[in-house]
């Protein structure tokens, strides 16, 4: 059984009306994060690329005699996800975010919640779903999902200024966490050979 003692990770989604919903926590936690990451420059946007694997089991809520595990195994779970997949990729496509009237609406958008530091504007690029086990009604009771998501670019936040300024924080949580004691080991060594071999003049 999970612990609740433990911060979850997981996804919250902005409609079009700015407001915060659905939220998806993860029922446990990927033990692996994968962090792809390509620098900026005057080609290049910001690109990064996040893969985990999501781990989804019925027996601790069937244990506890939960109704809806009991009708639907995972379905709920997966179904979530998968709606936020669908989600991401129509907010994508929709480049307009005017509506009647020549008013600007707010463009939905999802973020990746991975503890307070890393709360980040994303796109879903794939789900890969593997469903394990099933009840006699042939509901799924096991799976695991491989998700692969985006950081939403340049391009993308330039049309939506509400996930840009969710990009905007977590730039500057990353700027003063590098900047921490201990954020690398030991510099002294690296500072003197950086003094005696500094050219003269």
């Amino acid at each position: 059984m999970p612990n609740p003692g433990i911060v979850k990770g997981g996804f919250i989604h902005f409609g079009s009306n700015a407001l915060m919903g659905p939220v998806v926590a993860f029922q446990f936690n990927p033990e692996t994060l994968e962090r792809t990451a390509l620098p900026v420059d005057s080609v290049n946007q910001r690109k990064e690329v996040i893969r985990f694997t999501l781990e989804f089991d019925a027996t601790d809520a069937l244990e506890r005699g939960d109704p809806t595990t009991a009708e639907f195994g995972i379905h709920p779970a997966l179904a979530a996800l998968e709606m936020l997949l669908q989600t991401s990729a129509n907010a994508a496509g929709n480049v307009s975010n005017a509506a009647p009237g020549g008013t600007v609406r707010a463009k939905p958008f999802t973020l990746f919640v991975w503890g307070s530091q890393r709360v980040i504007p994303i796109k879903f690029t794939q789900l890969e779903i593997h469903e394990t086990m099933f009840d006699v009604q042939l509901n799924p009771l096991r799976a695991t999902v491989n998700v692969l998501l985006e950081v939403l670019s340049d391009a993308d936040l330039e049309t939506n200024p509400n996930a840009q300024t969710f990009m905007d924080s977590h730039l500057r949580k990353k700027e003063w966490l590098a900047g921490q004691p201990g954020s690398s080991g030991s510099t002294e060594a690296l500072m003197a050979a950086a003094r005696l071999n500094k050219p003269s003049g």
